[in-house]
């Protein structure tokens, strides 16, 4: 799921769980809906949570789930073209290192659902 755009705010963030029967990485995110998409993760820094793009990707072990969520690795939509409305949906295309690229519709919720 994306969350919907605050206000007049330029970037959202993709959450949700993936899992992989194989050892793999998540390499690669896009979208028509934003100028850039970056693999994101939030780390404390001496104490102040910080968010970082992810170099070389996310790794997928083999029957384990990956939960991208707030506060967590998530998926950073930068420079939205129109804001994303709640109760629409939106495409995200996952690229990974096995070649293999994953295209889905994905549901755009209120920031309010975001935390139920």
């Amino acid at each position: 799921r994306a969350r919907a755009s605050i206000g007049p705010m330029k970037n959202s963030g993709a959450y949700g769980e993936i899992r992989s029967n194989t050892d793999d990485r998540l390499i690669k995110a896009s979208s028509s809906v934003a100028k850039m998409v970056e693999l994101h993760e939030h780390i404390n820094d001496n104490g102040v949570m910080r968010m970082r793009e992810v170099e070389g990707g996310v790794v997928l072990p083999a029957g384990e789930s990956m939960v991208m969520q707030p506060g967590g690795y998530h998926i950073m939509l930068i420079g939205l073209h129109k804001p994303l409305k709640a109760d629409s949906s939106m495409d995200l295309s996952l690229e990974f290192e096995s070649g293999k690229t994953v295209n889905l519709s994905i549901p755009i919720v209120s920031i309010k659902k975001m935390h139920h």
